[in-house]
């Protein structure tokens, strides 16, 4: 049964976030399995892991990135139990939470976002020559929690999976009462940018609050996805959801911050922006994110490494959010998807009038879909060009909607 609670709370700002997805999802399983094993290789927030658990499905969930990996290893990984049973040395979770929310001290050795991620002074912040993702307060505030969850850890007073959790609260914080704008490779000039519109969630105080986690099996992974579908090769799935990154974004350096309070491994970081008259890593971008660059980010390998992982898939059925601007050539996905069985394509019903004056071309290349394939049954070209007609005819509803009088359309 679909848990709303679960699903939807407790994630982080993300490009290419699938809460939206959702209503889709949900349409797109209707004529699928209802139990056995779903995959999903690019987790990102998790939200679509989540809601193939809170559905009753044994969940196999990865992400290469360590801030999703902890996230989904969490709010996937763990169940209720870890909530309402766990934190033992504190006499349960509230308790715990409390504690790391009324902080108050710290010693200096220990500031680290604080010191090179926020402003001296939150008032008379140095536009040029500081780093402003933080206020001062939200910074000293991830450095304490961060330090006593690690202190509490090595301690002894709280077991892995409660570290997991705390680690996973505070990420979600953490991204949420930023000075961007979502991602971490540039911030505000100033709290809240020019019109200051996102002052609120920005200057709020950072507070861990008790989750809502739910019973099921689950098994989380920390892999590259192509290495990954190799490894599972024996395991069939009933479903498998794919996700793989569609532009040159990569989410090592856009979520650089979130793996360094996740690692706990304080990079060395120059204070300062401006260095012999220079302005040197502004955004302070971890060096070793190139670890996990992704292959999908590029032209000359997303389409191989697509073509690899939908071979090495065993399994009944696969769903595929992507876009039709995407790197690798939307004509070559549903190529590569027809040759492992049947295609079709899932849609969200076209926006209704904004009003405006807004591009054609935008809404346009909006469309909400979900590709899909039965690999139990024999693709054809015939499946590829429904897909195509369905497209259009999507677009042809939109350029229709966007275009007439809503005036002159309620009275035809």
């Amino acid at each position: 049964m679909y848990n709303k609670e679960y699903v939807e709370k407790n994630l982080i700002a993300y490009i290419g976030n699938k809460r939206r997805l959702i209503p889709l999802l949900l349409d797109s399983l209707k004529s699928m399995p209802r139990e056995g094993k779903f995959l999903d290789l690019f987790a990102g927030t998790g939200v679509v892991s989540r809601l193939a658990k809170s559905l009753g499905y044994e969940v196999f969930t990865n992400d290469w990135e360590y801030y999703s990996y902890i996230i989904n290893k969490a709010f996937i990984g763990l169940d209720g139990s870890a909530v309402s049973g766990g934190f033992a040395a504190f006499g349960g979770m509230d308790k715990a939470v409390e504690i790391l929310n009324n902080l108050s001290e710290i010693n200096e050795d220990d500031k680290y976002f604080s010191r090179y991620y926020s402003p001296e002074d939150d008032d008379k912040p140095d536009l040029e020559n500081e780093r402003l993702f933080y206020t001062r307060k939200n910074g000293l505030k991830i450095d304490m929690i961060r330090t006593q969850i690690e202190n509490w850890s090595i301690e002894g007073k709280i077991n892995d999976e409660e570290k997991t959790l705390l680690i996973a609260l505070l990420l979600y914080d953490a991204s949420t009462h930023s000075n961007t704008s979502g991602v971490f490779k540039g911030f505000h000039r100033g709290f809240g940018g020019t019109n200051g519109d996102a002052l609120g969630r920005i200057l709020k105080t950072i507070e861990l609050k008790k989750p809502e986690l739910i019973s099921g099996s689950a098994k989380v992974f920390n892999c590259d996805a192509v290495k990954l579908s190799g490894d599972l090769k024996d395991t069939c799935f009933d479903i498998v959801y794919l996700d793989p990154p569609y532009n040159q974004h990569q989410y090592g350096s856009n979520y650089h911050i979130l793996n360094t309070i996740a690692l706990f491994d304080k990079p060395p970081v120059n204070k300062n922006v401006i260095i012999n008259g220079k302005k040197i890593n502004k955004s302070a971008i971890r060096k070793d994110w190139v670890k996990t660059k992704s292959t999908f980010c590029y032209k000359k390998s997303a389409t191989d490494d697509f073509k690899k992982i939908i071979e090495n898939l065993n399994c009944k059925r696969i769903l595929i959010s992507y876009s039709t601007d995407g790197i690798i050539p939307f004509n070559d996905i549903l190529e590569i998807l027809s040759a492992k069985g049947k295609l079709d394509i899932v849609m969200s019903e076209y926006n209704k009038y904004r009003g405006g004056k807004q591009a054609i071309t935008t809404e346009l290349k909006n469309i909400e879909f979900i590709l899909t394939v039965d690999t139990e049954m024999k693709g054809s070209y015939e499946d590829i060009k429904a897909v195509h007609k369905k497209l259009i005819v999507n677009k042809m509803e939109l350029l229709l909607k966007k275009t007439m009088n809503p005036m002159t359309a309620e009275t035809l």
